[in-house]
């Protein structure tokens, strides 16, 4: 049977059922196009919901680090001390690296029963990095330790607690907020002429 007899045939099987290949196609065609229409909508609320979450997290968090500062007169330090430019990462799991979100989970036990993670929580690098959703604490300064570069140290405790939000229209991304490093009053994005995505959140209350 060569391909023409054998597009006759189906076209002659769909005619039997009452439709032809053409208006079976015409109907695929539509499904599909209704299905991406409607999939818009539905991505978008994901994604207004992940960027709620975050801000959500971030917010219980920083009540943790208020109730440390409460107890201890200082903010957990970032892993390498205070007045030093290293973070906690949430993506980071390896207990065996310095920098793993359990370590801040573990020196923030008392004051939150679990830390929260970036619902994606991917891949492994730091949240002002494009594409990247992790949440990140560190920078921690002090004003009761030595200088030590690229940070001196500050008047008041002091953090950067950093998240990456989605939707480029929300209000709270570093292009609206013109976020800035609390010990040089540097721009962190791209938009003010920093070196870092325009989708920063940074929730530290300095």
């Amino acid at each position: 049977m060569n391909c023409w007899t054998y597009l006759k045939k189906t076209q002659q099987s769909y005619r039997q059922s009452g439709f032809t290949l053409l208006e079976l196609l015409i109907v695929i065609a539509t499904i599909g196009l209704l299905l991406t229409i409607a999939s818009g909508p539905l991505l978008g609320s994901r994604v207004k919901g992940r960027d709620q979450k975050r801000l959500e997290d971030l917010r219980q968090i920083r009540q943790a680090l208020d109730m440390y500062l409460s107890d201890h007169g200082e903010y957990p330090p970032s892993p390498l001390g205070y007045n030093k430019n290293s973070y906690y990462n949430s993506c980071i799991t390896n207990p065996a690296d310095s920098r793993a979100w359990v370590h801040l989970e573990d020196l923030l036990d008392p004051y939150i029963d679990r830390l929260p993670i970036d619902p994606l929580n991917r891949p492994i690098s730091w949240p002002w990095v494009d594409g990247v959703n992790c949440y990140a604490y560190g920078n921690v300064g002090s004003p009761n330790y030595p200088a030590s570069a690229p940070l001196t140290p500050t008047k008041e405790p002091t953090y950067d607690l950093t998240a990456q939000l989605e939707s480029t229209s929300h209000p709270e991304r570093c292009a609206i907020k013109d976020y800035k490093f609390y010990f040089s009053d540097a721009h962190w994005c791209r938009a003010f002429g920093g070196g870092y995505s325009n989708q920063i959140y940074e929730a530290s209350p300095f």
